[in-house]
């Protein structure tokens, strides 16, 4: 099964690990063995890092928006 997993997968398969999945978990979802996962960690450890601060700061972001745009959209009268 591991020539059919996409770098997606393995992305998602790392940042399942930092959230806290144990690498038994990981490994019978996508049907690997612990040295496949290990050379995944190896070799993907900080793209998946980088995607998933990317994630937290898109998520920061988007809530910094709707606050701002809720906050404009409250008092209509204080509008320029």
């Amino acid at each position: 099964m591991y020539e059919n997993i996409s770098p997606k997968s393995i992305i998602g398969a790392i940042e399942e690990y930092y959230n806290g999945l144990q690498i038994e978990q990981i490994c019978d979802k996508y049907q690997i063995n612990k040295d496949i996962f290990t050379d995944w960690l190896a070799n993907y450890k900080d793209v998946a890092l980088d995607f998933m601060n990317l994630k937290l700061e898109n998520e920061k972001l988007r809530t910094m928006y709707v606050n701002l745009l809720l906050t404009t959209q409250a008092s209509p009268d204080d509008k320029i």
